[in-house]
């Protein structure tokens, strides 16, 4: 029974001590030629995730990210072990530094903290219950409307599955190869990446609208004639600080 104890308190103390965690360094991002690879801890390794390399942290732990210049913050799951590059602390996925806005320099100054999924979501008790409000329409006949029912993304509708846009939704046909530098879930994700491939002197963008299990908005450098063509211009695309690698245009 004393042993027994001493393991529990001895467990107890160390997930409390591994909750109160905290490291301020330099944050890099990866992806490119390691898309795809094995981790560390044996997932496939997937940029457009949220995902982190740290060279101690356990496989599987959250940790809060936050970008001391302009305070911008993302919740990460350690599923890879490194950075190895000297001064560094940790390596995120390119989904990651996209929402740290650290594209364009690559490298960031950075807080980390690991996190518990209570502290992910916390509930907000003080928040007035939502209650269902009655309207009518013009036929006179009651309509309940619901206000904590989410509203449907009105930018989607004009991006339909198997085609591609340009950033400002007008429809385009580039022909060949691009080089894919971005892949979400939310359009304005999509849209966002193409303003900072603006911002880097990249103007030749495209949205490509997918599908596999539900929508997903690609984004594309360039229209080239094959896949060596498009193998010429991702050090370009590279040194301007995006990893990316060959996708086909649509047909």
């Amino acid at each position: 029974m004393r042993i027994l104890l001493i393991l529990l308190f001895c467990s107890w103390g160390f997930a409390y001590g591994q909750a109160k965690f905290t490291q301020k360094g330099m944050a890099s991002y990866y992806g490119g030629k390691f898309h795809g690879r094995k981790t560390a801890s044996g997932e496939t390794f997937d940029t457009y995730k949220l995902t982190a390399a740290h060279r101690t942290l356990k496989f599987g732990t959250k940790v809060k990210v936050t970008n001391l210049k302009n305070n911008k913050s993302v919740i990460v799951r350690i599923n890879d072990r490194g950075p190895f590059a000297h001064a560094r602390i940790i390596d995120v996925s390119q989904a990651a530094a996209q929402e740290l806005g650290m594209m364009l320099s690559g490298t960031a100054k950075v807080q980390i903290e690991v996190v518990t999924d209570e502290e992910i979501i916390k509930p907000n008790n003080n928040e007035p219950k939502k209650d269902s409000v009655t309207t009518q329409n013009n036929t006179n006949t009651n309509v309940t409307i619901k206000p904590d029912e989410p509203k449907k993304n009105s930018t989607d509708t004009s991006f339909v599955t198997g085609n591609t846009y340009s950033m400002w939704g007008t429809k385009r046909t580039p022909k060949g190869y691009g080089i894919q530098v971005g892949s979400y879930g939310d359009i304005d994700n999509a849209k966002e990446l193409c303003k900072t491939l603006q911002q880097a002197g990249i103007q030749e963008s495209y949205i490509q609208v997918g599908w596999s299990e539900k929508r997903i908005y690609r984004v594309l450098v360039g229209s080239y004639e094959d896949e060596q063509a498009a193998e010429k211009q991702l050090p370009t695309v590279k040194k301007a600080g995006f990893d990316g690698y060959i996708k086909k245009h649509f047909d």
